[in-house]
Protein backbone atom coordinates (compact mmCIF):
# COMPACT_ATOMS: atom_id res chain seq x y z
CA UNK A 1 0.00 0.00 0.00
CA UNK A 2 1.48 3.48 -1.01
CA UNK A 3 1.25 6.90 0.47
CA UNK A 4 -0.77 8.09 -2.47
CA UNK A 5 -3.80 5.04 -2.08
CA UNK A 6 -3.31 5.57 1.62
CA UNK A 7 -4.19 9.20 1.41
CA UNK A 8 -6.78 8.32 -1.32
CA UNK A 9 -8.53 6.12 1.15
CA UNK A 10 -7.96 8.42 4.40
CA UNK A 11 -9.67 11.30 2.15
CA UNK A 12 -6.39 13.43 2.49
CA UNK A 13 -3.37 14.18 0.87
CA UNK A 14 0.32 12.38 0.55
CA UNK A 15 2.00 15.09 2.71
CA UNK A 16 -0.19 14.41 5.52
CA UNK A 17 0.50 11.17 5.39
CA UNK A 18 4.45 11.26 5.02
CA UNK A 19 4.12 13.33 7.96
CA UNK A 20 2.05 10.91 9.82
CA UNK A 21 4.36 8.23 9.32
CA UNK A 22 7.91 9.99 9.36
CA UNK A 23 9.20 9.10 13.11
CA UNK A 24 10.95 12.83 13.26
CA UNK A 25 7.85 14.37 12.11
CA UNK A 26 6.73 17.23 15.16
CA UNK A 27 2.95 16.44 14.69
CA UNK A 28 0.72 14.97 17.42
CA UNK A 29 -2.06 13.60 15.47
CA UNK A 30 -5.62 13.30 17.26
CA UNK A 31 -6.35 9.55 18.38
CA UNK A 32 -9.36 9.38 15.79
CA UNK A 33 -6.21 9.88 13.17
CA UNK A 34 -4.61 7.42 14.52
CA UNK A 35 -7.67 4.77 14.32
CA UNK A 36 -8.72 5.86 10.87
CA UNK A 37 -4.98 5.13 9.98
CA UNK A 38 -4.92 1.84 11.54
CA UNK A 39 -8.24 0.24 9.66
CA UNK A 40 -7.04 1.85 6.74
CA UNK A 41 -4.00 -0.30 6.62
CA UNK A 42 -5.90 -3.14 8.08
CA UNK A 43 -6.00 -3.05 11.83
CA UNK A 44 -7.30 -2.15 14.97
CA UNK A 45 -6.05 0.06 17.28
CA UNK A 46 -5.91 -1.11 20.94
CA UNK A 47 -4.73 1.59 23.58
CA UNK A 48 -4.09 -0.14 27.10
CA UNK A 49 -2.96 1.02 30.74
CA UNK A 50 0.04 -0.55 32.45
CA UNK A 51 1.60 0.07 35.58
CA UNK A 52 4.51 1.81 35.37
CA UNK A 53 6.64 -0.76 36.67
CA UNK A 54 5.09 -3.13 34.49
CA UNK A 55 6.29 -1.07 31.41
CA UNK A 56 10.10 -0.70 33.39
CA UNK A 57 10.46 -4.08 33.58
CA UNK A 58 9.36 -5.16 29.93
CA UNK A 59 11.62 -2.53 28.61
CA UNK A 60 14.26 -3.45 30.83
CA UNK A 61 14.03 -7.66 29.48
CA UNK A 62 15.56 -7.16 26.39
CA UNK A 63 19.14 -5.89 27.73
CA UNK A 64 22.04 -7.16 28.05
Amino acid sequence: LTQEELAKRLHTQKSNISRLENVNSKISPKLSTIEEYAKAVGFKLKLDFVPQNTLKSHNNANLP
